[in-house]
């Protein structure tokens, strides 16, 4: 498990984005079990979230190539 010495050198690098820095910040103020679940919980939204858009975009790039090759 990472120190919390580790995680504030962590919000200190320049290439993670700001949006991780802060996360990893707010959770120095949590209990980390919470912290952890909601983590957990917020992965797997975001990893559906990514899924169902690359689902969409991939069928609306298979309707415009049908499309284009005309009928059938």
């Amino acid at each position: 498990m990472p120190s919390d010495e580790e995680i504030r050198a962590l919000i200190s690098n320049s290439s993670l984005s700001d949006w991780f820095k802060h996360a990893l910040l707010s959770a120095l103020d949590r209990d980390p079990k919470d912290a952890a679940a909601d983590a957990g919980l917020l992965s797997i939204v975001l990893d559906q979230r990514a899924n169902s858009l690359e689902a969409y975009a991939l069928a609306l790039k298979a309707i415009l190539e049908a499309k284009r090759s005309g009928p059938l």
